[in-house]
């Protein structure tokens, strides 16, 4: 069962915030090259969000088929409180 937040923000985010959702997905892709596994506070590090975005929205940036979730992490950020976030890799051709 999804949230009203999962139903009507990240579609928004898609729509109001491309510019930076194509940025950050070009740097994640960046940072994922060789098959090294990265977490969206990697992302959120090479490409710091523009003020006013929800953190939860963030995810949206490695929930495409090109990624896959392997792992979590405990995060780094401060604001986060050590809280698990999910750890990609992007997928190989036939996976």
């Amino acid at each position: 069962m999804t949230s009203q937040f999962e139903q009507k923000v990240p579609p928004l985010f898609e729509q109001h915030r491309a510019a930076y959702l194509a940025h950050a997905r070009r740097v994640a892709v960046e940072l994922g090259k060789g098959g090294k596994r990265i977490t969206i506070d990697e992302v959120r590090e090479a490409a710091p969000p523009p003020a006013g975005i929800d953190p939860r929205c963030m995810g949206g940036v490695l929930l495409r088929s090109e990624w896959k979730k392997v792992g979590y992490l405990n995060s780094g950020r401060k604001t986060c409180h050590g809280r698990p976030v999910a750890v990609f890799r992007r997928r190989e051709a036939g996976e």
